[in-house]
């Protein structure tokens, strides 16, 4: 069920991730695989953490949730942002994610940084590959974000690259 995907998701979640860079230097991993059919979850992702889908294309598992399988920069400090958010994956899956993450930016949030790859995924609307958070103190300002890897990514949106450094 949903209800029993996300406990699963949020319980590790609540150890690998989340602000302040939380997880970053856990001992414990997850894997998260899911077989072929439609899921209503949302799936945000930590460290140390993987999000496979089981189909033998993305169309077999797809993710139909207002966010989706997702990964939030792990400092809101702009100066840190997603900097050190790292060491997370997803692969294989097709997502409709339209969730408005700031000012019109719609769709999946992938904001990370290095050994963060997403592969085989399909994006219905867009992608974005930063976040912008505004604590009063930098308006305007998005958080850093680097590196990451994409490899047969299909996006029928747009892909927002932001503050990635590449």
């Amino acid at each position: 069920s949903t209800a029993a995907i996300e406990d699963a998701v949020n319980s590790a979640f609540k150890t690998n991730g989340g602000q302040k860079d939380h997880g970053q230097f856990s001992t414990y991993r997850y894997a998260f695989l899911f077989k072929p059919g439609s899921y209503e979850a949302q799936v945000p992702v930590g460290y140390y953490t993987q999000v496979l889908g089981l189909g033998s294309s993305p169309n077999d598992v797809k993710f139909t949730s207002e966010k989706g399988v997702y990964c939030e920069e792990g400092d809101y400090t702009f100066t840190v942002g997603a900097l050190n958010t790292f060491w997370r994956a997803a692969e294989n899956f097709h997502t409709s994610a339209n969730y408005n993450w700031f000012g019109g930016y719609e769709g999946m949030l992938w904001a990370a940084s290095q050994a963060s790859p997403l592969r085989r995924i399909m994006v219905d609307e867009k992608l974005v590959l930063y976040q912008y958070y505004d604590d009063g103190s930098h308006p305007g300002a998005a958080g850093y974000s680097s590196g990451g890897f994409i490899a047969d990514v299909k996006v029928n949106g747009s892909v927002s690259f932001g503050s990635q450094q590449q």
